[in-house]
Formats: C-alpha cells, sequence, structure tokens
C-alpha cells in the first residue's frame, strides 16, 4: 500500500496523449475506455501486427476524431516525448517497469498495471449515468472488489440521474437572473435538497413542480415544465 493517500481527481483529455504499451485484454480494455474521454491523441504500442480487436479500437477512435499511431513498444522514448498519460500493460513485468520508470524521470502520468505502486496513477473503478459519474479506488488492493462495487455504484447513482439533469438546466437560469453569489447558493442548496430529488426519482413529477415552485425565484415560474421536462425525458 502506499504510505501517502491517493489523490482523486477527473481529468479532461480533449488535448492530451495518451499511450497504451501492449494491447492484450487489459490494455485493449485501457484503451477502449480513453475513447469516450476524446483525447487528442492515441498511441497504441504492440509488437508485431495489431489482433482484430485492439485493430477495432484503432478504427472507433479515428471514427471519433482521435489522431491514432501504431508503435512498436521498443520506441519509448520516442513516444513519451508527446505523452502525457501512459498505460504500461505488456505481460513483461521488466518492461512495465522500464516504462513506468521513464515516465516518473519525465513527470508523465502513467499506470502499471501488474505493479500499481510502480505508476503515478491508479485508474478507478467507474459507475455512469448520463452525466454523473463516480469513481471507486482500492489503492491498487483489490481491482476485483472495485469491479464488483462499480454495480452497487450504478444503482446508487439510477435514483439520481434526474436531479442531476435538472439542476444542470436550471444553474444557467439562476445565474442568468444575477441575483449574487449569496443567492444563488441559497436556491441551489434548496433545489439539491433530498425530497425534490425522491420525487423526481419517482415519477412524482406534480410534486416536484410544486418543490420548484416553491423554491426558484418567481422569474424562473415559466420554466418549470422545461425543467421538468429534461429530467421526465430519462428512463
Amino acid at each position: 500500500m502506499p504510505d501517502a493517500e491517493l489523490y482523486p481527481l477527473f481529468l479532461s483529455l480533449k488535448d492530451a496523449s495518451c499511450a497504451v504499451f501492449g494491447l492484450g485484454e487489459v490494455g485493449r480494455r485501457k484503451a477502449a475506455a480513453l475513447l469516450p474521454a476524446r483525447p487528442r491523441r492515441l498511441v497504441l504500442a504492440e509488437q508485431g501486427a495489431l489482433a482484430p480487436e485492439a485493430a477495432a479500437i484503432a478504427g472507433e477512435a479515428r471514427a471519433a476524431g482521435i489522431e491514432v499511431e501504431l508503435a512498436s513498444p521498443g520506441e519509448v522514448d520516442r513516444i513519451l516525448d508527446d505523452a502525457q498519460i501512459v498505460y504500461a500493460c505488456t505481460s513483461d513485468h521488466a518492461f512495465n517497469r522500464e516504462v513506468a520508470s521513464a515516465c516518473a524521470r519525465r513527470r508523465i502520468l502513467c499506470n502499471c498495471t501488474d505493479r500499481p505502486e510502480l505508476g503515478s496513477a491508479h485508474v478507478p473503478a467507474q459507475a455512469r449515468r448520463g452525466a454523473l459519474c463516480a469513481a471507486l479506488s482500492t489503492g491498487g488492493a483489490s481491482p476485483a472488489l472495485a469491479r464488483r462495487w462499480k454495480g452497487e455504484l450504478e444503482a446508487w447513482l439510477a435514483g439520481k440521474e434526474r436531479i442531476c439533469a435538472l439542476m444542470a438546466r436550471a444553474r444557467p437560469l439562476v445565474l442568468g437572473l444575477g441575483l449574487g453569489p449569496g443567492r444563488d447558493r441559497e436556491i441551489f442548496r434548496a433545489l439539491a435538497e433530498a425530497d425534490l430529488e425522491a420525487a423526481l426519482a419517482e415519477g412524482r413529477f406534480a410534486d416536484a413542480g410544486a418543490l420548484l415552485e416553491a423554491r426558484l425565484p418567481r422569474e424562473l415560474g415559466d420554466h418549470i415544465e422545461e425543467l421538468l421536462h429534461a429530467s421526465a425525458t430519462l428512463a
């Protein structure tokens, strides 16, 4: 276990260059997980020809507008010249250690899949529901547990997607009134209370509308149906 606690952080990868060394089952999973984040560039480093599954990932990346380079794992230094996030996923433990050490010298984030403690980045289990994302890490102690608990997180998020969608639509409307930070904060806290969340999760939209009418500034009364619709359209 690490001497210091891990620092959780959500990253935007839209301008990042990412590299995956080794495209076995683990490497393919890591590469595929990067695609929704739309990094600027993705380097797939594998010895020999790509397996069909890895080639399919490369095709999906290109279709999403991601620049893809196919490289040899032996080109470590060149690949790291333009990398911000690296995954060492080969079956060669010594090579993974070499990649992790090179990343450490260059201060590049590295996830070393066979020895997480050698890298500077741990990839957590992720549960998503719409715009909501919850991430869980055991600090490398048990990825198997993290994967199992992912299902519990997904179930927990399911009842919260509607309130999140409503808040995403309500926030710019409230801020647009120019009421000031103090009043904005009061409104957002009132909207975030559990009774509105429960009404939306249970499909009690008439109750939710009444709660919105009581908590929103009068100027936004005409937007209540719009806000409810943003939540009601979610499954």
